[in-house]
């Protein structure tokens, strides 16, 4: 369990947040900051300008509201895209050293970049960064039996999902699935997170059985984990919401959108305004 103190780190840094100039933020705004820095794989000590990289990358998000936190998503792009840009000129020059994690930090800014920015050159080099990647990793570890391994082919699949090559990515989600099997079993989060992006794949491609099937799997792996209460229970069960309501099972469908949200409002009612848990 993780408990985040981050107040005086939101105040520090109100000035490149303009609506939260002349008050605290709001809660949402709140949960969204530190779950993001607290995910982001960007080390701790990567910064621009002194605001964290990937907290800035990975609120790059449509405008609008989510799950009823109503955030301030221009200003954001505003802030993020020039910092984005150098953001990713910093892990550029950093994966010269063939260090896999700093080649994908980089492979994961070209990538943002790309959906930020719409230039279709940086998922090349993205693609670039993290096949450079998995090959070190492989030559380091001396084989494809790595968790390492099975993310880089879970991150490829995700460039060759975007640039519409679904068939190569489903067959390299398919090989990071078997890959975690193989090695951690069958009750993994990396596992947990492949099973959905198969499913998204699945469901993009009119194949509803077999993405409720990987969706549910996701969930169950989850539920196991982590208790039926965790947000990321809630995202499997958003992506299993919108399959069932495009083939028609309207209240299934619901039954799983109220479920998500029933867990998302426990989570926030839970909430100080001081301090924020995140389960691991």
């Amino acid at each position: 369990m993780i408990v985040a103190d981050v107040p005086d780190q939101i105040s520090s840094r109100r000035s490149v947040w303009p609506e939260c100039s002349s008050s605290a933020p709001d809660s949402g705004t709140l949960f969204v900051w530190v779950v993001t820095t607290l995910t982001a794989r960007m080390p701790p000590y990567a910064s621009i300008s002194g605001y964290p990289v990937g907290t800035i990358c990975t609120l790059i998000i449509p405008n609008g509201h989510k799950d009823g936190m109503k955030l301030s998503r221009p200003s954001l792009f505003q802030v993020s895209v020039p910092i984005l840009i150098a953001a990713a000129g910093w892990c550029g020059a950093r994966a010269q050293s063939l260090e896999p994690d700093a080649l994908r930090r980089s492979a994961e800014l070209h990538q943002k970049r790309a959906t930020a920015l719409g230039v279709d050159a940086e998922l090349g080099l993205a693609e670039e960064q993290i096949r450079s990647a998995l090959r070190e990793t492989i030559r380091r570890s001396g084989g494809i039996d790595h968790p390492d391994v099975a993310r880089d082919l879970r991150f490829l699949a995700d460039l060759h999902r975007i640039q519409g090559r679904k068939e190569e990515a489903e067959a390299l989600l398919r090989w990071s699935i078997d890959i975690l099997e193989r090695i951690n079993g069958s009750w993994d989060p990396d596992l947990a997170t492949s099973l959905v992006m198969l499913g998204d794949l699945c469901a993009d491609q009119k194949r509803a059985d077999e993405a409720e099937q990987l969706y549910l799997q996701a969930i169950t792996i989850r539920t196991q984990l982590w208790g039926g209460a965790h947000p990321a229970v809630a995202e499997a069960l958003d992506h299993l919401s919108v399959l069932l309501r495009g083939i028609g099972r309207i209240a299934e469908a619901e039954q799983a959108e109220l479920r998500a949200r029933t867990i998302r409002t426990n989570l926030l009612t839970a909430l100080g305004d001081d301090t924020l848990i995140v389960e691991p």
